[in-house]
């Protein structure tokens, strides 16, 4: 009896010991905001931002413009020294005035959602090509220790350091283990 317990527990810890060398974490957001690429594509990032935003600036001047026109002609239009056909040819000026102020605020509207959606798209291409690239680092270092699988350390709770292999991966995309992540990257790899 004491001997079969015996051989359960060396099978037990033979088995724990084989999980340990067949699991392993990483810290993927960390890879990530020190990745070769992150640093390029978030100067990238701000050039496109930059580009659309002087776009979206030029059109909110001309909503403004339009805006300010269809206040000056609405006011225009009250004015008690106008006549009736005066006033009716004002008023007709005004309305002219209120719907091209409409059709820019409009369009600025459809503008800012497409900056948002360009933005988005971008950021997800480059984005997607360093993630790629670490997940291929990932697959080479496991596949050569013959790790099964490979966790994020974001949502496990509890690992030992031994079966964190970030630094490795770090290594092996040219970049210093104990790298600091910069302090310019509140919001991500790339979001303004």
């Amino acid at each position: 009896m004491k001997l079969a317990r015996l051989a359960l527990l060396v099978g037990v810890f033979g088995v724990c010991g084989l999980l340990r060398a067949q699991v392993a974490v990483v810290d993927f957001e960390r890879v990530v905001k020190l990745h070769p690429n992150t640093a390029e594509d978030r100067k990238v990032m701000e050039t496109v931002y930059n580009s659309l935003k002087e776009e979206g600036d030029a059109k909110a001047a001309k909503v403004s413009k339009a805006v300010k026109e269809f206040e000056d002609a609405a006011r225009e239009a009250q004015s008690p020294a106008l006549s009736d056909a005066a006033r009716k040819k004002a008023d007709e000026d005004a309305k002219r005035k209120y719907d091209l102020a409409k059709t820019e605020s409009d369009e600025l509207k459809q503008l800012e959602d497409l900056h948002r959606m360009q933005l988005s798209e971008r950021e997800r291409k480059l984005l997607s090509r360093t993630t790629e690239a670490i997940r291929e680092v990932v697959k080479k270092i496991a596949t050569e220790r013959k790790i099964k699988a490979v966790l994020p350390t974001a949502p496990v709770l509890y690992y030992d350091k031994t079966l964190d292999i970030t630094p490795d991966v770090l290594k092996a995309l040219g970049v210093d283990p104990n790298a600091v992540i910069p302090e310019d990257d509140p919001f991500g790899p790339f979001e303004k």
